[in-house]
């Protein structure tokens, strides 16, 4: 059972949509930067690791009351001993937590260092007593799939560093520059952020993180779209819905469904902005996103809006030409 409601971060998407716990008892340090992290990766001794694991979360794991998945590992600890747990993932962020035997949490972690963009976790623990311990390998919400690296080393408070390997390091680079895009287009430095969301997707591409070079591409057709250069737009939204139906992220493929309905409706194209957004509102209620199909349906209304406003002027026009005709000295 889950005590805490998770923190989620997003990462920006159709309207610009992209820490760690100190639990009593169980000091949690500052988090270090990337350059300490690659330090203390490199200088891991092999005989201080308790337990390493690559697993994958997948359908028909464990899950917890939030819908999320999990995997269960089991190591030995005496009192006083001192461990370092590391859970990083190339494809979902993840989620971790300590249990005794008893089945009483001990300690929790979402992100070593969300601000930074490291969004792996870590908890360094002093265990109370001699037994058995259970780690969950976590995903932070309940689509996160895919494959993850879970290390365990004995410890003392001089090392207590994650234990992430290179790959992990780069999708910090990634998401770092990410946000800071995000940060950038919301100060309508437009031009800085394109600069780094395009770093951002190189880096995603590089290390084959597909959900967040999706994401990264739905930010870069955002960028065109504000420009007005809805052809280039497109482009990347369709790259984006793509990936999405690749993966299989239905709530982020209606987005991109979405997005291009957003870019017909503006171009006046009404009946293939209507397409994308009957789509967009099929995935919304098939997943039960009653928020998001509301958008839906308040999208598909402003179009049926606008389609009746151009025939009234159309009729309006039609009508002064013929009185023109019948009357020509008016």
């Amino acid at each position: 059972m889950r005590y805490l409601a998770k923190p989620l971060s997003l990462i920006a998407t159709s309207a610009l949509m992209v820490s760690a716990l100190e639990i009593a008892g169980f000091a949690q340090p500052s988090p270090p930067r990337p350059s300490a992290i690659a330090q203390a990766s490199a200088a891991a001794e092999p005989e201080s690791i308790l337990l390493e694991v690559e697993g994958v979360l997948e359908e028909g794991d464990a899950t917890l009351n939030d819908d999320s998945l999990y995997d269960r590992y089991t190591i030995e600890g005496q009192a006083g001993q001192t461990v370092a747990i590391t859970l990083e993932s190339l494809e979902f962020n993840t989620f971790l937590i300590l249990r005794d035997e008893q089945g009483n949490e001990l300690a929790r972690n979402d992100d070593i260092d969300a601000e930074a963009g490291n969004y792996h976790s870590f908890i360094l623990a002093t265990l109370p007593a001699d037994g058995a311990y259970e780690i969950w390998a976590n995903g932070l919400n309940a689509d996160s799939r895919g494959r993850y690296r879970l290390v365990v080393m004995e410890a003392t408070s001089d090392q207590a560093t994650p234990a992430l390997s290179e790959a992990a390091l780069v999708r910090v680079e990634a998401n770092r520059l990410l946000e800071q895009g995000n940060q950038q287009y919301g100060a309508s430095q437009y031009r800085e952020a394109l600069e780094s969301w395009e770093a951002s997707l190189r880096l995603y591409r590089e290390i084959g993180n597909r959900a967040s070079e999706a994401n990264t591409l739905n930010n870069i057709g955002i960028f065109y779209q504000s420009l007005g250069n809805y052809s280039k737009a497109l482009s990347y939204y369709d790259q984006s819905l793509a990936i999405m139906r690749e993966i299989g992220n239905r709530a982020s493929e209606a987005k991109a469904l979405g997005n291009i309905g957003n870019v017909y409706q503006l171009l006046g194209n009404y009946s293939k902005a209507l397409s994308y957004y009957d789509q967009s509102l099929a995935i919304m209620r098939e997943i039960g996103n009653r928020a998001s199909e509301a958008k839906a349906l308040g999208n598909i209304g402003n179009v049926y809006q606008l389609v009746t406003t151009q025939a009234e002027g159309e009729e309006r026009e039609h009508c002064r030409k013929k009185v023109r005709r019948m009357h020509p000295r008016c």
